[in-house]
């Protein structure tokens, strides 16, 4: 092979030099946090302008870019915190707009229902979303894994655990 034959195409066991394409990858933990960040600035957006949509829309986003860009190995502690980050994020904006103002509880309460109510299809869309993207990822998978972790952890408890027939005194 000379020098200006091409060599082997780069695999998954080739090692990236400095300057070399890396796909971006965020953690689960990222991830969540990415959405409850972009669901509160939507929310407070969508609460200030007056345009309740935009709240949902900020989370149905930050669900599709969360899934894309998560860690195959977090796509279960992604699939299932959508509704939470959203509930955070809506919280946190109403708590910030509410500041100062009179009867903060009833407000927080009546507007945290408003945008709750707002953006209820969204949150649908976005859940949604988020576990068929995640099944074509590689959710199904994890859901396997984890299953097979908690089978074997029931079965080495029952291993450590004396039977219940050899502790009894035979009858006599």
């Amino acid at each position: 092979m000379s020098r200006d034959e091409p060599g082997p195409a780069p695999g998954p066991h080739v090692v990236a030099g400095p300057g070399a394409y890396r796909p971006l990858r965020m953690t689960g933990r990222g991830a969540v946090l990415l959405m409850i960040v972009v669901c509160f600035v939507s929310s407070l957006t969508a609460l200030l302008l007056g345009q309740p949509t935009l709240g949902g829309l900020g989370f149905f986003g930050a669900a599709i870019f969360a899934v894309v860009f998560v860690r195959p190995a977090d796509l279960l502690t992604l699939s299932v915190c959508p509704p939470l980050a959203y509930f955070l994020g809506a919280l946190l904006a109403e708590l910030a707009h509410g500041i100062g103002s009179e009867h903060t509880t009833g407000n927080l309460l009546m507007g945290l229902g408003a945008q709750l109510a707002h953006a209820a299809p969204w949150l649908f869309l976005g859940t949604a979303a988020v576990l068929v993207i995640g099944v074509f990822r590689g959710l199904a998978t994890n859901i396997r894994e984890f299953s097979d972790e908690l089978n074997a952890a029931r079965l080495r408890r029952r291993a450590q655990s004396p039977s219940d027939d050899e502790s009894e005194p035979a009858a006599g």
